[in-house]
């Protein structure tokens, strides 16, 4: 294989300054000075190419589409494309066609410079991958595969296909559109270096399956150029690609957690997938975190046994649901005795509008109880202390939120339920986060002129509260974590 060199566009623009063999026939037309050059550089290249030019002619397609190039007009390339689509099924006349071209150009750099693509001033210049430019009025010439083009001269192509058509001519595939139109229709930098640190068997993959490492890199590419795509588990991968993640992740587009964690990873730019050290979750972590507990399944760490009974690090404790107990405030379930083992904790019902905003309801469970014995009574809750004196901890947090009602966390004492200096709420932000201790107030509403959660004193229980307001609320929501 020809190293150094790219087949395709670049040599057939090229090959239009050359004429040999069957092309001599192409140059009839032309004047008799650009006849002479033909004819001179014809010459020099059957001389000094001997090999290369008869290899050509042994090739029908070689000759073909040499002939057929010399008949368009320099820098035509929409007539040198329909050129190579007739010789794109056979290789061989490619490779043929580009290993003249190497030769010729360096062998015959006198006798091809200016051949079949001389103009005059406001023409254009003819350009090869390798190989001499000539150029209109107030130009210059140089060799090498550079342009240089006088006044009204054209523009060489993208810098990126050169790399990119030696790497197609490595892999046999050059004739394929993406690398025979490079010239014309160049791909983005990113999605060359994707196929050139693509091997040639990822390459046939993506060509016969769309799949592979080289098509997620392309859609990566496409994501970074702002493309908006399904929320599919290959795009995702791709999303995840161009964000710097390249662990493989077991993915399935039929469950559900995927589909969520797929949407997540494609609706949030890279830079608000992690937060700043000492910051709360961003949004993008805040919608992952929340997929699992939005289809029902639970968490590892917060476990809900038979009967509602929570296990989660260190606390413990049944869950319950309750109300203020003077509105018409309802909630379902009423309690968690029948609750299988293995669920959410989910509460759903209405607050109504009041004059006080004194209407609530709340699901919470005890932090510090043992589990009732088969058959028996509940034990009655105990407290735990969290011994917090820098105010450094909290608790997190991940609630399924489905009718979007503002929630609240509220931390409670032993006394709580009569004492209201005993209990400490603080406002839900989104699906999930974190709440330090001194977060927590005695009133966390706006205006609240309360005190803030010392981090020392003994809690019984944790809950999540719908707050009343005068207009009536309904909830529907799951915790699937505190």
């Amino acid at each position: 294989m020809i190293k150094g060199i790219g087949t395709g566009l670049y040599w057939t623009l090229w090959v239009s300054g050359l004429c040999t063999g069957i092309g001599l026939l192409a140059c009839s037309s032309k004047d008799d000075t650009q006849n002479s050059k033909l004819s001179a550089c014809s010459s020099c290249a059957a001389e000094k190419c001997p090999q290369e030019s008869a290899t050509c002619d042994q090739s029908a397609k070689c000759k073909t589409l040499r002939s057929c190039e010399l008949a368009c007009a320099s820098g035509d390339s929409a007539c040198q494309n329909k050129c190579v689509n007739a010789a794109a099924s056979d290789s061989n006349a490619i490779v043929a066609a580009a290993n003249l071209l190497q030769c010729a150009s360096t062998a015959c750099s006198s006798a091809c410079n200016g051949s079949g693509g001389s103009t005059g001033s406001g023409g254009q210049s003819s350009t090869a991958h390798g190989g001499t430019t000539s150029t209109g009025s107030g130009g210059t010439s140089t060799s090498g595969g550079t342009s240089a083009t006088g006044s009204g001269g054209t523009s060489s192509p993208p810098l990126q296909c050169e790399n990119l058509l030696q790497w197609a001519t490595a892999c046999v595939v050059s004739t394929d559109p993406v690398f025979r139109n490079c010239n014309t229709a160049p791909p983005t930098l990113c999605q060359a270096g994707c196929y050139e640190n693509a091997t040639c068997d990822e390459y046939t993959q993506y060509k016969s399956a769309g799949t592979g490492d080289l098509k997620t890199c392309l859609t990566a590419c496409d994501l970074g150029s702002g493309a908006t795509l399904p929320a599919n588990c290959a795009n995702a991968k791709a999303k995840r690609l161009l964000c710097g993640i390249t662990v493989d992740l077991a993915c399935s587009d039929a469950d559900p957690v995927d589909q969520c964690l797929n949407k997540c990873a494609l609706d949030y730019p890279c830079d608000q997938w992690e937060p700043p050290m000492g910051q709360p979750p961003t949004a993008y972590q805040n919608c992952s975190n929340g997929c699992d507990a939005s289809v029902g399944a639970t968490s590892p760490n917060f476990v809900v046994s038979e009967g509602g009974y929570v296990t989660t690090l260190s606390w413990q404790g049944y869950a319950w649901t309750a109300t203020d107990g003077k509105s018409a405030t309802t909630i379902t379930p009423t309690d968690f005795s029948t609750l299988p083992a293995g669920r959410q904790l989910c509460a759903s019902g209405t607050v109504p509008g009041t004059a006080d905003y004194s209407a609530v309801a709340m699901l919470g469970f005890n932090l510090s109880q043992e589990a009732a014995m088969p058959g028996g009574t509940a034990p009655a809750p105990s407290t735990w202390t969290p011994l917090d004196t820098n105010q450094i901890y909290g608790l997190t947090y991940n609630i399924t939120n489905r009718a979007g009602t503002p929630l609240r966390i509220q931390i409670q004492g032993p006394a709580g339920n009569t004492d209201p200096n005993q209990r400490w709420c603080a406002d839900v932000s989104g699906q999930s986060g974190s709440i330090f201790w001194h977060t927590f107030n005695t009133q966390c509403w706006e205006g609240g002129n309360g005190t803030a959660y010392n981090g020392v004193d003994s809690l019984q229980s944790i809950m999540v509260l719908v707050p009343g307001d005068i207009a009536s609320r309904s909830f529907d929501f799951c915790i699937y974590e505190i």
